[in-house]
């Protein structure tokens, strides 16, 4: 049975995947007869017929929970330590970074992760620098690529959506 706290968000994803006809991929909770609760990776498409009506479904499910446990207690380490942690693309960019290193800059995590290109660098990259509200004022379609964090959470809202074209 899906945990009672995923269960309304992860029929709603379920839902739009099969609308869409994407691919329905995700992580949640789940709790076993016995009681115990369990991370599973669920992933299901839709195989649909030459006209587009749906045939059946196909996936798995894979208990990820050792996975996941070890993750949050890498996480926990990584945030706990004194020491400044940082890691770094191959042109210097902060891919992530741990609260020392935060306290170590001065700048919040958010900052580290998104700092903006020099006017040299965005010349040579052929990119303009604009903020985040002009951005959606200026778009029609916006696609976000930013890792699932806390600092990332609701970074877009209701009122970037009412920017756009």
């Amino acid at each position: 049975m899906i945990h009672p706290d995923d269960l309304k968000q992860i029929r709603a994803r379920e839902q739009d995947s099969r609308k869409q006809g994407h691919v329905f991929e995700h992580e949640y909770r789940i709790v076993r007869t016995d009681g115990r609760i369990r991370w599973v990776l669920d992933r299901m498409e839709t195989i649909c017929g030459e006209h587009g009506e749906p045939l059946y479904e196909q996936g798995f499910l894979v208990d990820v929970t050792e996975s996941h446990e070890t993750a949050n207690l890498l996480r926990a380490v990584w945030d706990g330590a004194f020491e400044a942690m940082a890691i770094t693309d191959d042109a210097g960019r902060f891919i992530d970074v741990n609260p020392a290193a935060c306290e170590l800059f001065g700048r919040s995590r958010l900052e580290l992760l998104v700092t903006e290109l020099s006017e040299e660098q965005s010349r040579e990259l052929d990119v303009e620098r604009v903020s985040l509200d002009n951005l959606f004022r200026e778009s029609e379609f916006v696609s976000v690529h930013a890792p699932s964090l806390p600092t990332t959470d609701r970074m877009i809202g209701r009122e970037q959506l009412r920017l756009m074209k």
